[in-house]
């Protein structure tokens, strides 16, 4: 599974040099970072969407994010009395593009490549198939849980479509027994998987899945589809897909009947959203949160110049977290450290502090699964703001089916 939210990942190489490799005419330096290829500095790379429909709101942001983290580690001496310097590989918003830059950064001669890979789950064990390499993406890859070298700073699937059905219950009166649910996926292999586990909660809830159905992303007309689910007696909907079919799904059902909550998935939260789909009963969630002004995410933003636009952004603070978690990593393994070491350090962090980025205070530790994001907050749209209802979904605190890749 990949979230639908376009994020940024961490990968940590197997290698010991610091030179740095561009990406043949698909690379931006930032080398103001650090010493660029300097002896003694962590060298590492980014692929990320710098051009294409996904640059301009999520992949610069996101670049950004790491970007200001790394500069504000160098600004105080660095890690290890090492600075760390940064290359970025463009992924040009394409899947042929992101596989080109991703093995071109992997290639490269560097302890660290930071980055998106937009590609399906097998082509990113092929990738990672030498088992040296940490992968540490901001989504989830269902097949690679089990890797000892793999770890998310975002949520896997079960914990998705759990918190979705549980905030469901929440809004039908706090319960979900005896509740009747709708689950509406993208239609592609990987997210299929989404369906079985939220029947699976909901057989330990007391609820009940009585729709579900795959959507292709390019559907624009849901009229059948919305007749359908009226008809099941779904009492309210989870959905995990692209935000961009969300205003016409939600004003479909609305024309059928249907009256219960349209829950979205983790990035259908943002106010742009909230406002395309201008519905009440429409709740988007988020997995963390957008950096506000007095925040570390948001001063060290703004103070290296990266604007307010992409500093607002959750993107931003996705590759602020990766970055925090690899120079957490950096220091436990020592200054001279590994690719392969380092993926040690990072799998025996035990609890470490992200401050400002996620939605509960105090340390966070990666789970079982290797997910790293402890809640969920959802919002819906007031008097035209984007405002939280209720508290956060705390994970551990419900039930989550078992990971099925």
């Amino acid at each position: 599974m990949r979230s639908q939210r376009r994020r940024l990942s961490v990968v940590l190489s197997a290698v010991t040099s610091v030179t740095l490799v561009a990406a043949c005419g698909s690379s931006t330096s930032a080398g103001s970072a650090g010493s660029s290829g300097s002896k003694g500095s962590y060298n590492i790379s980014v692929v990320s969407d710098l051009t294409g429909v996904t640059g301009t709101g999520v992949g610069i942001p996101a670049a950004d994010g790491v970007e200001a983290y790394i500069k504000s580690v160098n600004a105080a001496g660095g890690v290890n009395g090492r600075k760390i310097t940064m290359s970025v590989f463009d992924a040009q918003s394409t899947v042929t593009g992101s596989e080109t830059a991703f093995r071109q950064a992997l290639s490269a001669n560097a302890i660290a490549v930071l980055g998106e890979p937009d590609f399906g789950e097998p082509t990113a064990g092929q990738v990672f198939a030498n088992g040296q390499t940490l992968f540490l993406p901001t989504f989830t890859y269902n097949s690679l849980v089990t890797k000892p070298w793999y770890y998310t700073v975002g949520m896997d699937s079960p914990q998705i479509v759990s918190a979705q059905i549980y905030e469901a219950g929440q809004l039908l009166g706090g319960s979900l027994t005896g509740k009747k649910i709708a689950i509406i996926v993208a239609q592609n292999p990987t997210d299929a998987v989404f369906i079985p586990q939220g029947k699976e909660f909901c057989q330990h809830e007391g609820c009940s899945v009585v729709y579900s159905d795959t959507l292709p992303e390019t559907v624009t007309n849901f009229i059948s589809e919305a007749g359908a689910l009226v008809s099941s007696g779904a009492q309210a909907v989870v959905y995990i897909s692209a935000p961009t079919q969300i205003p016409e799904l939600v004003s479909a059902l609305h024309s059928a009947g249907f009256k219960g909550p349209f829950i979205g998935t983790e990035g259908s939260d943002n106010l742009a959203v909230l406002q395309s789909v201008n519905s009440p009963s429409y709740y988007g969630m988020a997995s963390v949160q957008t950096p506000t002004p007095g925040t570390a995410p948001y001063t060290v933003g703004i103070k290296y110049g990266f604007g307010t636009q992409n500093v607002e952004s959750s993107f931003y603070s996705d590759g602020w977290a990766s970055a925090v978690v690899l120079v957490q990593g950096l220091k436990k393994c020592g200054s001279s450290c590994d690719g392969s070491q380092l993926a040690k350090a990072i799998g025996s962090l035990g609890t470490f502090q992200v401050p400002d980025i996620y939605f509960t205070t105090g340390p966070v530790s990666f789970t079982s699964s290797h997910t790293l994001v402890p809640s969920v907050q959802f919002y819906h749209l007031v008097n035209g703001q984007r405002v939280p209802i209720g508290s956060p979904v705390v994970l551990s605190s419900i039930y989550t089916p078992a990971n099925q890749a």
